[in-house]
């Protein structure tokens, strides 16, 4: 047999939606907003010392303001919680919490589609909002600093 490169690679890509100017290492930042004749206007906007929610608490509230502003019945919240585990009655995933990393150092948890609520909250204070200039250097530095997780590893299959 062969040797085979295998490329072990974990890229966290940054999407920049919508990012707060005024959030800081210590806070959360909460946000609602409705699509209105195909825009999204935002409706609630909110900073919360971080140390003041746990992590489920934190889904909890996320959940509990997309109900809120988009108007969900109780039939509706009901199926948001149920699993997939049987077609009936069905979930329908409305309330499902994804995560995204909108900058280096902060992660977003999001819910809701029309209507969206998010939080973002710093969970690495030393690679959040890092001047440019600190990914300046030489080429090796700079794929450190930009894709700090990938490995690449060259395996021998026998």
């Amino acid at each position: 047999m062969g040797v085979r490169w295998r490329l072990m690679a974990k890229r966290v890509t940054y999407d920049g939606y919508k990012l707060c100017p005024e959030l800081r290492q210590s806070e959360l930042c909460i946000v609602v907003e409705q699509c209105r004749d195909g825009r999204f206007e935002q409706r609630f906007h909110q900073h919360v010392p971080a140390a003041k929610l746990s992590t489920e608490d934190k889904i909890d509230m996320l959940r509990a303001l997309l109900a809120l502003w988009s108007g969900l019945s109780a039939e509706q919240i009901v199926r948001a919680y149920l699993n997939a585990r049987s077609r009936h009655p069905a979930e329908s995933g409305a309330l499902r919490i994804m995560t995204s990393y909108p900058e280096p150092g902060a992660m977003r948890y999001c819910c809701g589609a029309t209507t969206k609520a998010w939080m973002d909250v710093v969970i690495d204070p030393a690679q959040f909002r890092k001047k440019r200039e600190d990914h300046i250097g030489d080429a090796s530095k700079r794929a450190s600093s930009h894709f700090p997780s990938v490995d690449v590893r060259r395996r021998a299959l026998r």
